[in-house]
């Protein structure tokens, strides 16, 4: 599965004031700091653009949202609950508009299956079963664990 990688090189881009593309940058895995504070490092594939550049930043923190309560739907891993959550806005963030480049737009993170360690689902479907999702320690965007109630 690729990682839509999109949303991350959009904040990327508004911290480092100058547009980042996959085509144009080798953007590294994010390196945890202290807790939510993180760092990549930005080196370009062409001689003619800027110097590699490190980009200081914060993931979000999904122990922040309160518990979420979704269908199970067939479920079986953790990575298909956050199929089923990748259309769910958890995270607002600020990127310059592309038509108007002196105003900020807002954007909502989604969560992915590759944000998340996947793990199997208990196989006995109780309702009102508590699960983790636990940020995968390669997540560009997130870390922590957000709590899902499947019904």
């Amino acid at each position: 599965m690729v990682h839509n990688r999109l949303p991350f090189l959009e904040m990327l881009s508004f911290m480092a004031s100058f547009p980042l593309a996959d085509h144009l940058f080798e953007v590294s895995a994010p390196t945890a700091i202290e807790g939510v504070e993180t760092k990549v490092t930005i080196v370009p594939k062409r001689p003619e653009l800027f110097g590699s550049r490190v980009i200081h930043y914060r993931r979000f923190d999904l122990s922040e949202i309160p518990m979420i309560a979704l269908a199970r739907r067939n479920a079986k891993t953790h990575s298909d609950i956050a199929r089923f959550l990748s259309s769910y806005p958890l995270f607002k963030y600020r990127v310059f508009d592309r038509r108007f480049p002196s105003q900020i737009a807002i954007r909502y993170l989604m969560l992915q299956p590759a944000d998340v360690s996947d793990e199997m689902l208990p196989s006995v479907h109780l309702s009102g079963t508590t699960i983790q999702l636990v940020a995968s320690p390669d997540s560009d965007c997130f870390i922590g664990s957000l709590k899902v109630s499947l019904t």
